[in-house]
């Protein structure tokens, strides 16, 4: 049953090999039952899938028609759980998958329109990469319940060409960064060595040659203002 399946935290990629399990064995399984025993009963497969997927995706879908066609939205996010800092740097990349299925799916294929939360993080040159990769899931699965599987491959997208990619953007300039600071404490203190070496330490020894020298030098000023 449905109601065995529970959801792996979404901050590990586990979350998507057990839910795949569950739902390649009870969606997959049972809708190719369906169709062998009722060729037209569609409405209990695209049912099945519907409830699987709300089961998985929990806040993350919405259904929008709960009648056939059934329409429904799913926030496609990166696979790590972010604190409050990251969650307002990383909100942009993210896709929201709208699904509609079709009266006879899963023998037609499902309408997916991908919506990007930011067009300048994802633009178009990017959504047609991914429905792309949308259609060849789709031609490679022909005949079966995909959706997961569409979502879950977007998802992977994100964290592969956009989230990893802006990581190591981010750890090339902090790392640029360190290296500036490094140069630059160098720098100072090749400058304080440079200024120490300047100054000459005060003594008992080198005091009484100051006064000494500086007596002398007096005198002889003194005693040239008397010849003249």
């Amino acid at each position: 049953f449905f109601l065995m399946i529970r959801r792996p935290p979404r901050s590990t990629q586990s979350r998507s090999s057990a839910a795949s399990d569950v739902y390649k064995r009870q969606v997959h399984g049972d809708s190719i039952l369906i169709l062998m025993s009722q060729k037209s009963d569609y409405y209990a497969i695209q049912k099945e899938e519907l409830d699987a997927l709300e089961l998985i995706y929990l806040e993350e879908m919405n259904i929008d028609k709960p009648t056939v066609p059934f329409q429904f939205t799913i926030e496609c996010r990166p696979f790590l759980d972010l604190d409050p800092e990251e969650e307002t740097e990383f909100k942009d990349l993210r896709i929201f998958i709208k699904v509609e299925l079709p009266k006879n799916y899963p023998s037609e294929q499902p309408n997916i329109h991908l919506i990007p939360s930011y067009e300048k993080k994802i633009n178009q040159l990017k959504i047609l990469e991914i429905q792309k990769i949308v259609q060849e899931i789709n031609n490679f699965k022909a005949g079966q319940p995909v959706v997961f599987d569409i979502v879950e491959r977007i998802r992977e997208w994100i964290q592969e060409e956009l989230l990893d990619d802006k990581a190591r953007n981010n750890h090339r300039r902090r790392r640029n960064q360190i290296e500036v600071e490094d140069v630059v404490e160098e720098s100072k203190e090749i400058t304080n060595l440079s200024k120490k070496a300047t100054w000459t330490p005060v003594n008992v020894i080198n005091f009484h040659n100051w006064r000494e020298s500086f007596t002398k030098e007096l005198e002889e000023k003194r005693l040239s203002l008397i010849h003249i």
